[in-house]
């Protein structure tokens, strides 16, 4: 479904964007009473997106659109038990980018802002060796929204190819909630992008047309002037 909706898309300068990465997560969890876990720790997990991205008319600005996945873990304990938090969620991210600084080599920093929904797939906790579900927990459930903030470098390979480093803080929150436990958890991500021109980004041919095939007939038969 992603594909077609990225296919579908006209306009130059276009690009599908594979993006990989590393995510810290901190959870900001309160149980009924209001009450925090001070042991709960960070923890590190991987994050994955497929998406497209292309300029806003011959400015600075470009939009994107993406199928996003990212872990988000913690890791904790006490003096008599170990536990971790282990989760996948799976989401759609659209954003905004706009390119500070463009240099004479072919650098670019850019800024971007983005917002991303997302649902649990998958997720698991451990405690003591012992193993639940986590999906199945409310508090883990349904649509949790993310405000994203970041800043990329990025550089052209070649025409098709470029390569980009990217940092993003985000902060997630559930959609509807309303229970007395809450679930919130911020985020530091550090990615690596390739980004790969649909085509050319230079092509500056000229389509052929009536106009052109008369030009080219005139200057090879001057006599018709």
């Amino acid at each position: 479904m992603a594909f077609l909706v990225f296919a579908s898309i006209q306009g130059h300068s276009q690009e599908l964007v594979f993006s990989s990465g590393l995510n810290t997560t901190k959870y900001d969890y309160k149980d009924p009473s209001g009450q925090t876990n001070e042991n709960l720790n960070n923890g590190i997990g991987n994050f994955y997106e497929i998406g497209y991205t292309a300029p806003i008319g011959e400015g600075r600005f470009h939009y994107s659109l993406g199928v996003v996945l990212n872990e988000y873990n913690a890791k904790g304990g006490t003096m008599s038990s170990v536990y971790s938090w282990r989760t996948k969620y799976l989401g759609i991210q659209g954003g905004l980018s706009y390119i500070m600084i463009t240099s004479g080599s072919g650098f670019k920093t850019a800024l971007n802002l983005a917002l991303q929904t997302s649902s649990i797939i998958s997720g698991e906790q451990g405690i003591n060796g012992a193993f639940f579900d986590l999906s199945k927990q409310e508090e883990f459930r349904g649509i949790f929204l993310q405000p994203i903030a970041g800043i990329d470098i990025s550089y052209p390979v070649s025409d098709k190819l470029t390569l980009a480093l990217g940092y993003n803080y985000s902060k997630s929150s559930k959609f509807t909630n309303r229970m007395d436990e809450v679930l919130n958890f911020s985020n530091n991500q550090w990615q690596i992008r390739l980004q790969i021109a649909l085509k050319e980004k230079n092509d500056k041919t000229e389509p052929t047309t009536i106009k052109n095939i008369e030009e080219a007939d005139i200057i090879r038969n001057p006599e018709r002037l």
